[in-house]
């Protein structure tokens, strides 16, 4: 039964050519398969690899959206640990030690719990390097996790969601004169923006970072482990004068903006 409801949601989704309608009508149908207290459903600029503000939401406070995006996204722990476990589909309770990330987690105490937030299940949707949205299902502690069940409902669901992204992206960029393809590096050249003190090494690092790509996937390109690409990181945040990888990629965009604006 729950296999022939996915089957239906794909339809109507292959049927939709509006991006927002598309978000909407998932969040909807969605709540046939899965229960869930609340969702975002987010896209993500290819070229920053950041969210965009515009959220489709279903029982989501819209209050919460921009304090999200402006200063709790850099201390999202389920978010990195997601990006840096190489899962397409996780909950929150596979990614983190649960009992220790909801006593001392910022994030956690200060913005989930004011929004009655425990329970996270997350889909992120990619191709590579390339991120096109994200999807987040949340209930409150009293609603009890998620099933495995889920999981496999939103792994199902997942190839279809990529493939109307890709559609509606290689759309986009067509009308542009240009077909839409993977993420260049971005250039390191930009005015007030030092990266003097950066070691060869670490330049790639920060290069990879601005292009959204995890620890995990830096540490494969690069060939290193895990635990090296996090000492770069740390070795690049003390030198910049910064403490979180969205710093990082905020302090570039803004030179780069002022560098067109001069």
């Amino acid at each position: 039964m729950q296999f022939k409801k996915i089957l239906d949601l794909v339809a109507v989704i292959g049927a939709t050519q509006d991006i927002d309608e598309m978000r909407r009508i998932v969040l909807q149908e969605l709540r046939r398969l899965i229960w869930f207290d609340g969702a975002n459903f987010g896209l993500i600029d290819p070229l920053t690899g950041l969210p965009q503000e515009k959220f489709a939401r279903l029982d989501t406070p819209a209050e919460s959206i921009k304090p999200y995006l402006n200063y709790y996204i850099h201390l999202d722990e389920v978010l990195q640990a997601h990006r840096d476990s190489g899962l397409l589909v996780a909950r929150s309770t596979d990614l983190l030690k649960y009992g220790e990330w909801t006593r001392r987690s910022e994030y956690y105490n200060d913005f989930l719990q004011t929004y009655h937030t425990h329970y996270l299940l997350g889909l992120n949707i990619k191709k590579g390097r390339t991120g096109f949205a994200m999807l987040c299902l949340y209930r409150d502690k009293s609603t009890g996790n998620f099933r495995p069940e889920d999981v496999q409902a939103l792994q199902i669901l997942y190839p279809h969601l990529l493939n109307w992204l890709q559609w509606r992206h290689a759309l986009a960029e067509a009308a542009h004169g240009r077909f839409w393809s993977s993420r260049e590096r971005p250039a390191l050249n930009v005015p007030g923006f030092s990266f003097e003190s950066l070691t060869p090494r670490e330049l790639d690092v920060v290069q990879m970072v601005l292009t959204g790509l995890a620890n995990r996937e830096i540490a494969e390109s690069l060939k290193i482990s895990v635990n090296t690409v996090r000492m770069h990181l740390q070795n690049i945040f003390a030198k910049l004068g910064i403490k979180r990888r969205g710093q990082l990629l905020a302090l570039y965009l803004t030179a780069e903006r002022a560098a067109g604006e001069g």
